[in-house]
Formats: C-alpha cells, sequence, structure tokens
C-alpha cells in the first residue's frame, strides 16, 4: 500500500445508523476475526485488532485501518473518540 493510515468517518443521521454501519462493515468482509474479546472501553461501541479500528460514538461511525507498525489504529481511534465527546459536551 502506499498509504500508511486510513480513514473512514461518517455523520450518521442517528446513533441507530452509526451502530448500524460497523454491522454493514462486517457483513461485507471477505475474511472473519472474532472480535468479542477485542472489544474496548472507547466509543458507544468499539471493536480492534492489530491494525484496525472500528467505532462508534453518538451518531459518528468511524474506521481506522493502519497499514505500518509505527502508527496504532487503536491509539487514532481513542482520540477521535476523545475528540467527539469533547466537541459532544461543548455544544451542551
Amino acid at each position: 500500500h502506499s498509504c500508511l493510515l486510513w480513514l473512514q468517518v461518517l455523520k450518521c443521521p442517528d446513533v441507530l445508523s452509526a451502530h448500524e454501519a460497523i454491522l454493514d462493515g462486517f457483513n461485507s468482509m471477505q475474511t472473519t476475526c472474532d472480535y468479542s474479546s477485542l472489544t474496548n472501553n472507547f466509543g458507544d461501541q468499539s471493536y480492534v485488532t492489530n491494525d484496525f479500528a472500528v467505532f462508534a460514538r453518538n451518531n459518528v461511525y468511524v474506521k481506522i485501518h493502519s497499514y505500518t507498525n509505527s502508527i496504532s489504529a487503536e491509539a487514532i481511534a481513542r482520540q477521535i473518540d476523545a475528540d467527539i465527546l469533547r466537541k459532544s459536551t461543548a455544544n451542551e
């Protein structure tokens, strides 16, 4: 790959749509991975493997794929989640 990091962020119409985007992504995977023991304490719902992170926070869907060991997909996901939380609480 010529890129080191791939990031997709979608502002969905509602929370349910953001969670459905996670399920749609899993549904279109060509290979399988057991994410059940790999959930983390960020986002409303999140899944991580060594080079991949996906989560939903409020109505925002985020997917990250790192193509290098020097950039952690999970670390980037946590930073984005923290930013979403800061911005959502600032609007209250």
